[in-house]
């Protein structure tokens, strides 16, 4: 018998990744099918950080035309340690044999991957490999709408969806606040796949994705961070925090979710409420553990005395006319009252209402094992593990972020989701660790903190390029365009200054044009740039992104990308 490929499950995750240098914020992970090529790509100075295996029920890898390239194991051995191994699976006789080899050579970090109408391969396979993360490949298939592919891939235990370079970025968009990462199979494309704002790309020649990523000004980004209003849209003092109201504005102002927090008062009603006590927004004080809804319901708030405390099904269903901003739920309950149980019931009961918002997603935390028992009872619900008590602070060591993302494995095993961590302890490394295995990163800060004490940090961590920040402070942010396109004719004279001209989307839904702060990336044609900074084209068909520079709190900026725009120029 071979040697093991691995001496333990955590080896396995000691991942010593190509990271490029660029200035993209997040960029996209490049990845490749495996081919004859393999080992030679492997040895090039920038490999690819994932590779995809096309694996049989005998264990033989296969190239995209059918031939057979060799065994798994001479083809995981030859990217050790230097990238993720995807496995695509089409047949449920690979079930059990993959299984056993994933054993037998300690493979705990692999994503596995399966045609989207094979579903059911995808969830045998994740209960037998529960350290993995799963791919659905919706490339073949008319895919449903995006909240019904987000409970479609949570229910197969997917997080994670490879489609064609003919996606559009709002799909993308709704997909990834709900915690699927989309990867889009570029072909040949591949500034149209990485613009489109892809977690992953795949192509057949990762240095050209490389390359482009080179091409791109400062602090650019395909896809801006989205804002997720905690404890609802309150921070300006107009609403009250953990409220129907507040969670109705955040909707209205179309941010990227409303978080909440919700427990169960002692005869088992949901109410949305953050504290042990009401005390702090309330006048009178109760324990929630210990008070039944009919002792709730009459209190009034402190700042707000003509609102009460609102109920979890009263939100929901006042927030259903906002499906993109979903609700993110984060499930609040001393351990020694968990109560989980009757909460997931009420959940479950309320969520299946017709009349009720069907986009929301849920943080489970600090408790690993219940994160399973709510994935359980609530299959297609997408889930991310909290871990709010960790006072750890971020660094930028590989060894340390990956051991990081491995425990996250353990953590989350049986219930594959988001990672949900305080802002301070989260790297910019440790979130591209974690994108190139298809987890999704958004953290919260610190509800206390004063704006002009933490402008700079919050700051950084929106250039960070996470998944999401859930934070008090998004409205700090909510000028930031959510798309560019470029307003150029299709054709221009040969030889004279383009005018560039851009429209912007913003977040109540509106295109406005701009001339300002407007940049131009040449990708394909003969282009120059004059002295004034000018770009002029010759004949022909002129392929370029264009840019739009926008200001950021503490003296920052952030450029948005928009997707590629061809010009014939005449």
């Amino acid at each position: 018998m071979k040697e093991s490929i691995y001496r333990s499950f955590a080896e396995s995750f000691l991942l010593d990744v190509y990271l490029p240098e660029t200035s993209l914020i997040s960029p996209p992970v490049a990845t490749c099918w495996a081919d004859h090529r393999l080992a030679d790509v492997m040895q090039d100075a920038r490999p690819p950080q994932a590779v995809i295996f096309t694996v049989d029920a005998a264990l033989d890898i296969f190239a995209l035309n059918g031939e057979k390239i060799g065994s798994l194991y001479d083809g995981l051995m030859a990217i050790k340690g230097k990238a993720v191994p995807i496995l695509y699976v089409d047949q449920m006789e690979t079930v059990e044999p993959l299984a056993q080899f994933a054993d037998d050579h300690c493979l705990g970090d692999v994503t596995l991957c399966v045609p989207f109408e094979k579903r059911e391969i995808l969830q045998s396979l994740r209960l037998l490999l529960p350290l993995s993360r799963g791919m659905l490949d919706g490339r073949q298939c008319v895919l449903p709408p995006a909240v019904e592919l987000a409970g479609d891939c949570h229910e197969a235990e997917a997080t994670m969806v490879l489609m064609d370079a003919d996606a559009n970025r709002a799909y993308l968009r709704a997909l990834q606040k709900r915690f699927i990462q989309v990867w889009v199979d570029a072909g040949e494309d591949w500034a149209r796949a990485a613009c489109m704002g892809a977690c992953g790309v795949i192509c057949p020649d990762v240095k050209k994705l490389y390359n482009g990523m080179e091409r791109f000004p400062a602090r650019s980004t395909l896809r801006p961070t989205p804002l997720y209003a905690h404890k609802a849209y309150h921070v300006t003092g107009e609403y009250p925090e953990n409220s129907l109201s507040a969670t109705v504005a955040a909707g209205k102002l179309g941010y990227d979710a409303a978080e909440i927090d919700i427990k169960p008062t002692r005869d088992g009603v949901v109410i949305v409420h953050h504290d042990l006590d009401t005390g702090n927004l309330f006048k009178e004080k109760k324990v929630i553990a210990e008070s039944e809804w009919a002792d709730l319901a009459p209190l009034r708030r402190k700042a707000f005395p003509d609102q009460g405390m609102d109920l979890f099904e009263d939100l929901m269903q006042a927030v259903a006319p906002y499906p993109e901003t979903p609700v993110l739920i984060e499930i609040k309950s001393p351990a020694a009252t968990f109560r989980l149980e009757e909460t997931v019931r009420q959940m479950k009961k309320i969520l299946a209402r017709t009349d009720v918002q069907q986009g929301c997603t849920c943080i489970m935390g600090p408790m690993p094992p219940y994160l399973s028992y709510v994935h359980k009872h609530l299959p297609r619900l997408p889930l991310s593990h909290c871990r709010g008590g960790s006072r750890e602070e971020d660094t930028d060591d590989v060894r340390a972020n990956n051991l990081r993302i491995y425990q996250f494995a353990l953590d989350t095993q049986g219930a594959n989701a988001g990672y949900n961590m305080l802002h301070t302890a989260i790297s910019g490394v440790f979130a591209r660790l974690a994108h190139i295995r298809g987890i999704t990163v958004f953290p919260w800060t610190y509800a206390f903190e004063m704006w002009e004490g933490c402008c700079g940090a919050i700051t950084k961590t929106y250039l960070r390029g996470y998944d999401g920040l859930t934070s008090d402070w998004v409205t700090k942010f909510a000028h930031v365009p959510l798309d560019i396109q470029p307003a150029v004719e299709e054709k221009f004279p040969a030889d004279k200054p383009l005018p560039l001209k851009a429209k912007l989307l913003s977040r109540a839904g509106e295109w406005t044009e701009t001339e300002e702060n407007l940049e131009l990336i040449p990708l394909e044609g003969a282009w120059q740039q004059d002295e004034k900074g000018n770009w002029r084209c010759q004949r022909g068909m002129g392929r370029f992104l264009l840019g739009c520079r926008i200001p950021l709190p503490d003296d920052q900026d952030i450029c948005l990308i928009s997707m590629p725009f061809q010009v014939k120029f005449e």
